[in-house]
C-alpha cells in the first residue's frame, strides 16, 4: 500500500496546530473565567518576582493605612474634645468677668452654669473610644478621673472651712494652688503614663498623646468645682465681702491658666491631625498604585481576549 508523504505531513501538521489551537481557547476561556492571566503565582513568569513584591508591599501599606486610619480618629476626637473643654472654659470666664463688672455677683446663676460644665467636662475627660480613654496616656484601660465625688467633698469642705473662719482666705487660696491629682479624684498613674503613638511605617512614629493632668483639664476641672460652691458671705460668715471677690478672681486666674494650655494642647494635636490625614492619603495612593501595577500584570484584556478567540 503506498503512503502520501506530502499528504501524512500535512494532516500532522493540522493535528498540531489544532491542538495548540485547542491549548490556545482553553487559555483564553479560562482567563475569561476568573479574569486572571494566570492560574497562580507561576505562571507570571519573569513577571512572578515583582508581582510578589507588589503584593507584599500593598499588604504592608494596608496594615499601615488600619492602624493610621485607626488613629487618625482617635486625633479627631481629642481635637473636638479639647476645642470643646476650651468653650467650657471661655464660657466660665465670660460669666465670672461679667458678674465681677456689674460688681452684684448672682451666685445662684454661676453655681448653676458651673454644675452643668462640670459635669460636661467630666463626662469629656473620661471619654473613650472602644474601651480606650483617650486622656490617660497609655493607661488606655482606666479613667483619668476616678472619682467625681472626691474633688466636689474636698471643695465643699474647704469652702465651708473657709466661710466659717476655720481656715482664712491665704489659706484657702494656696489649698487651690496646691491641690493635685488626689485632691481631684484623678488618676495617680497619670503622672507616669507612657506617650501614645501610631506607626505610619517601618520607622515613622506619631505621638499624639494629651493627658488629663497636663491639658489644662485638671485646671479647668478644679475652677468649675470651686465655682459650684460660690457663695458670698452672710450673716456670722467670717470672710468679707472683699475676700469673697479675692476667691472669685482666684477662680478666674486657675480658669485662664487651663484656657492657655487647653488651647497650647489643641494646637499640638491639630497639627498631628493633618500629619496623620496626610499619611493616610499617602498610603490609599500608594496601595493604588501597587493594585493597578498587579492588575495590569494578572489581568488579561478582556476585550482582546475575546478577538483572539474570534480569530482562532
Amino acid at each position: 500500500m503506498t503512503v502520501n508523504i506530502s499528504f501524512l505531513g500535512q494532516s500532522n501538521a493540522q493535528i498540531s496546530r489544532l491542538k495548540t489551537l485547542n491549548v490556545n481557547l482553553a487559555d483564553l476561556q479560562r482567563q475569561l473565567a476568573p479574569q486572571k492571566r494566570y492560574e497562580g503565582l507561576s505562571g507570571d513568569g519573569l513577571d512572578a518576582g515583582s508581582v510578589q513584591r507588589a503584593r507584599i508591599d500593598r499588604d504592608r501599606l494596608k496594615g499601615y493605612l488600619e492602624n493610621v486610619t485607626s488613629g487618625t480618629n482617635r486625633i479627631k476626637l481629642l481635637n473636638t474634645n479639647l476645642t470643646k473643654a476650651a468653650d467650657i472654659a471661655r464660657d466660665l470666664l465670660g460669666s465670672l468677668r461679667s458678674q465681677i463688672r456689674e460688681g452684684d455677683v448672682d451666685t445662684t446663676t454661676v453655681t448653676s452654669q458651673a454644675t452643668a460644665n462640670l459635669a460636661f467636662l467630666q463626662d469629656i475627660m473620661n471619654s473613650n473610644v472602644e474601651g480606650r480613654y483617650l486622656f490617660s496616656g497609655s493607661n488606655v484601660g482606666s479613667p483619668p478621673i476616678q472619682n467625681t465625688s472626691t474633688l466636689d467633698s474636698n471643695v465643699q469642705a474647704d469652702y465651708q472651712n473657709w466661710l466659717s473662719g476655720a481656715q482664712t482666705t491665704a489659706q484657702l487660696l494656696s489649698t487651690l494652688d496646691s491641690s493635685g491629682i488626689v485632691y481631684q479624684g484623678l488618676d495617680p498613674a497619670l503622672t507616669t503614663a507612657g506617650p501614645v503613638t501610631m506607626r505610619f511605617n517601618q520607622s515613622v512614629e506619631l505621638d499624639y498623646t494629651s493627658l488629663a493632668d497636663d491639658n489644662g483639664m485638671k485646671e479647668l476641672q478644679l475652677a468649675l468645682s470651686v465655682a459650684t460652691k460660690l457663695q458670698q458671705p452672710g450673716t456670722g460668715d467670717t470672710p468679707t465681702r472683699s475676700e469673697f471677690f479675692q476667691v472669685m478672681d482666684k477662680v478666674i486666674e486657675i480658669a485662664t491658666e487651663a484656657l492657655r494650655k487647653l488651647d497650647s494642647a489643641n494646637g499640638v494635636v491639630a497639627g498631628r491631625a493633618e500629619l496623620a490625614s496626610k499619611m493616610q492619603e499617602a498610603h490609599e495612593q500608594d496601595i493604588g498604585v501597587l493594585e493597578t501595577l498587579i492588575a495590569n500584570k494578572e489581568n488579561p484584556d478582556l476585550n482582546e481576549v475575546a478577538i483572539k478567540i474570534q480569530t482562532l
